[in-house]
């Protein structure tokens, strides 16, 4: 979402005698449409004719359609005129961020901070340091859907069917326009209205017949209560409550029975001229998430209602997603993932998608930032999987058709060669000699070393990382301090043999002497001959590397 903050700059201003062109770019301007505008503005032959604030319009509509090459050298022309303007350097920062010229871009933006404390700019001055380090997917198709208009477009799921929205005008008699005769004929009033699309086109669906005048931005599907939840404007109502977006509800049959009896939902802005939009309710019916404009929100926040019974508690405000910016656009994915748009936090352009687990929804955690081709310098939002690679969202983006587009995108996922896991007998070698005890005769530190654990420590130490100490071990007769001694004698002396055998890595030593005796033969006590051996060993302790452990 561009910051519009300078509509107070473009208040009509005295022409001469105006070009075609020029004439209907400034209609264009005038009604939001600022690629059209900008077409006729670069098509008008005599741009030198043009005063300085119809210069800044052209300005704006570089600023709003992401149109980087043409439109940084004019408005550097624009700031040569009137280097005070702060609105100009927001523009060319935000211009200089999508070429990829962050230095240049973090400078424009600073200056913009210092001239102005309109915007906080601080969240694009982050983007640009972060999107240094940002690794896009390298392998991937994006189609701009061939059913686009020129006109906003937008999409969503809905009881199993693809919905897609489309801008239809209405006649003299409030009777909605065809999509064909809307692109045909200019209306002074556009409402977008739901489609059911498929391979033959796009068909109308008699679910809103009852309510021509509304303008539908979103619908879901409450299973459990069968009902359908809406987002939808009245522009032409006399309630100023309605003519904002509102979440009204109905009884839901199918997409070819129309509605009757929608209502307001219980906690619309009809209590406090709040706007409500884009409703979705999860999988499992349990929540419904929406976007919520009021007084008091910093823009739009996204809000959360719990069904408990047969009745939804009172909508409260996701803390830890809510940004100072605007939060719009949830959308539930399956049963275990959460989407939602927002210009709060660092991204590529306006609105960013981001993504969170269902389990961190309320408190926020490991919330995720997808990456271009997802999101682009734009708005992108409505974001929509159908498997594992592919996924439809919506997006302003560049070399779309119209405002909003559909887009179909393919994250082409590399084949990964199925992992071919060899035995070579490690875990075996290791569970036999893994804390193995090697007995050692009385008052001796001589025995024997096996030559099967020589050969496998030699064969995996490398592979496995693997380290190796040796523990001695006496049994309770003798002083503490002879023990100590000689369980440090037998633990040196068979790392000697080892050594001689052939293994030259690093092997620690220790002793414990006689104080973790295996059984009951403490000092005093009366044991046997082979009681008390079983308390003479080394005992050979082996760790494999951190970074094999895994």
């Amino acid at each position: 979402m561009r910051f519009v903050l300078i509509t107070v700059l473009f208040l009509s201003s005295s022409h001469c005698v105006l070009s075609q062109d020029v004439q209907s770019a400034l209609f264009h301007f005038e009604n939001f449409e600022y690629e059209k505008a900008l077409r006729d503005f670069e098509s008008s032959k005599n741009q030198d004719d043009l005063n300085f604030e119809d210069s800044e319009k052209i300005g704006y509509c570089y600023y709003i359609t992401g149109s980087n090459a043409k439109g940084l050298p004019f408005i550097n022309s624009l700031i040569e005129k009137d280097e005070s303007a702060a609105h100009f350097w927001l523009w060319k920062g935000t211009l200089e961020k999508e070429s990829g010229d962050y230095a240049s871009a973090i400078q424009s933006l600073e200056t913009f901070k210092s001239k102005s404390s309109e915007l906080n700019v601080d969240v694009l001055i982050e983007s640009c340091k972060q999107m240094q380090d940002w690794k896009a997917y390298e392998d991937y198709e994006i189609e701009n859907m061939s059913w686009n208009d020129m006109k906003a477009n937008s999409f969503g799921l809905f009881d199993g069917h693809e919905i897609v929205y489309y801008e239809v005008g209405l006649d003299s008699a409030k009777n909605n326009l065809s999509i064909s005769t809307s692109s045909e004929v200019f209306s002074q009033l556009l409402l977008m209205r739901p489609f059911l699309q498929d391979g033959e086109g796009a068909k109308p669906i008699a679910l809103f017949d009852n309510y021509p005048e509304l303008s539908i931005n979103s619908m879901t599907l409450d299973q459990n209560g069968g009902r359908v939840f809406f987002g939808a404007t009245s522009p032409l109502s006399k309630n100023s409550i309605v003519q904002a977006s509102q979440i009204y509800v109905a009884k839901y049959s199918s997409l070819d029975t129309p509605l009757e009896n929608a209502a307001l939902w219980e906690y619309s802005g009809e209590l406090d001229s709040s706007s409500f939009s884009h409703p979705a309710i999860s999988s499992d019916g349990s929540l419904l998430v929406f976007s919520k404009m009021s007084a008091k929100t910093s823009g739009s926040d996204l809000y959360m209602s719990e069904r408990q019974g047969g009745t939804w508690t009172t909508p409260v405000p996701l803390e830890k997603l809510n940004t100072i910016g605007n939060e719009m656009y949830p959308v539930f994915q399956g049963d275990s993932l959460f989407q939602f748009s927002t210009d709060g936090r660092p991204g590529y352009g306006g609105l960013d998608l981001y993504s969170v687990n269902m389990n961190d929804l309320q408190e926020g955690q490991n919330i995720k930032h997808y990456k271009s081709p997802v999101n682009s310098f734009m708005d992108d939002f409505n974001y929509h999987w159908f498997n594992d690679s592919i996924a439809k969202l919506v997006s302003n983006r560049v070399n779309g058709k119209g405002d909003d587009d559909v887009w179909l995108i393919d994250l082409i996922m590399p084949i990964v060669p199925p992992v071919v896991v060899v035995d070579d007998g490690f875990d075996d070698w290791f569970e036999k000699w893994n804390l193995r005890q090697i007995y050692f005769d009385f008052d001796s530190f001589e025995s024997l070393v096996n030559q099967e654990f020589i050969d496998g420590y030699k064969k995996y130490h490398d592979k496995y990382e693997l380290e190796l100490e040796l523990v001695g071990h006496t049994d309770s007769r003798g002083s503490s301090k002879y023990n100590l001694e000689l369980g440090s004698n037998r633990a040196g002396w068979m790392r000697m043999q080892l050594i001689r055998a052939g293994i030259a890595n690093i092997i620690s030593i220790r002793s414990v002497g006689d104080t973790e005796l295996v059984n009951e033969c403490a000092p005093g006590v009366k044991c046997s001959d082979e009681e008390h051996r079983l308390n003479r060993f080394v005992e050979i302790k082996l760790t494999i590397g951190e970074t094999k452990a895994d």
